[in-house]
Order: structure tokens, then sequence, then C-alpha cells
């Protein structure tokens, strides 16, 4: 593409009004979340797949995100199609 990192971050905040690190940060919200829902694996096997070194760093960066822990969102999105089922 022959452009500087820091112009492609300047191009991406004009055309979406996102750096590309808020961009990389949504999607690997939206895969955790993906993976929580759908996936038998632990917390820690999630956290691993998605580039994380320490499943601790993962717990705090989904909490960040979504006022959730990883748990309490697995929990919650089961919870609420169980419900769907009932209703």
């Amino acid at each position: 593409m022959n452009l500087s990192a820091k112009r492609l971050n300047q191009i991406l905040k004009q055309k979406t009004g996102k750096t590309i690190s808020q961009i990389l940060q949504e999607r690997t919200l939206t895969e955790a979340k993906h993976l929580l829902f759908v996936g038998k694996k632990s917390i820690k096997e999630i956290a691993y797949t998605l580039g994380f070194q320490d499943a601790s760093y993962f717990s705090r960066f989904f909490k960040k995100m979504t006022k959730l822990t990883p748990d309490e969102f697995r929990i919650q999105t089961k919870n609420q199609i169980a419900f769907k089922k009932i209703v």
C-alpha cells in the first residue's frame, strides 16, 4: 500500500472515525463473544486463541469493553437463549 502506519491511521480515522487500534479491539471483542457463546473452550483457552499472553489481561480487556466478565457474559447469553426457548 506504500503508506506509513501513521498515514494509514489518519485515513482510517477520517473515513471511519476510529483508529486501527479501536478497529482491532472491536474485532477481537466480536470474536471473543462468538467463542464464549458457541464454544466449549475455557476462558484461558479463548484468551490464548485470541493472542492474549495472560488470561487475566483478557478478562480485564473484556470487562472494560462490555462491563461484564467473560464468565458473566457466557452465563447471561446462555440464560437469554434459554429464556427465549421457554417463551
